[in-house]
């Protein structure tokens, strides 16, 4: 977008839209859950479903919401209100939905998160093995975050009235806070590992 190339969105647009499809049937199957999810890989037949390997990687459900976000980059370049409300809001909409309904409370403070949680290019210390799920991850809960603002940012420019605002607005302000470590970094994980 910044380049003055928006064309070269389409493709990946396209993969979105088609993970719609394969990442609704694999929300369904794999979570009892509505919307849509796509894990860390997929192809040109848009697989949504977890893959072998590591637990790092494999099980990081996180990647529709993610994707999506190219989708509201795309509209604050063009301020295109027929894309925003035939592409992006109903992809947003997919994604958030299946977030609203994998969130789990993860604290006696009724914080929520996708629980458990990894990073795929991360992992940590526990004594002297290498652990890579945590309780929660603070990669995922940005993803959650940001999905949930967008979906509501695109729902209020389109004039859309649902349910579901109501809900991801609630879940909104309980997403597990940011926190700092020990040596004052990001807390990457639900404790300093």
């Amino acid at each position: 977008e910044s380049t003055a190339l928006p064309e070269l969105h389409a493709p990946l647009f396209e993969l979105i839209e088609n993970l719609r499809a394969t990442g609704a049937e694999t929300a369904r199957v794999h979570y009892n859950a509505r919307g849509a999810v796509a894990h860390h890989n997929t192809d040109i037949w848009a697989h949504s479903n977890i893959m072998g390997g590591a637990a790092r990687h494999s099980y990081w459900c996180m990647s529709f919401g993610w994707l999506c976000s190219h989708l509201m980059e795309h509209w604050r370049y063009t301020q295109d209100q027929d894309f925003l409300r035939a592409r992006v809001l109903p992809a947003l909409r997919d994604a958030a939905r299946f977030y609203l309904d994998v969130l789990t409370v993860v604290d006696g403070e009724g914080h929520l998160a996708i629980c458990p949680a990894t990073s795929p290019e991360n992992g940590f210390y526990v004594g002297d093995q290498v652990q890579c799920v945590a309780k929660w991850a603070t990669m995922s809960n940005a993803i959650v975050r940001e999905t949930l603002s967008y979906y509501l940012e695109a729902a209020r420019i389109c004039d859309i009235k649902e349910d579901m605002l109501t809900q991801a607005q609630e879940a909104l302000g309980r997403i597990v806070p940011f926190a700092l470590g020990a040596k004052g970094q990001l807390l990457e994980w639900d404790a300093d590992y």
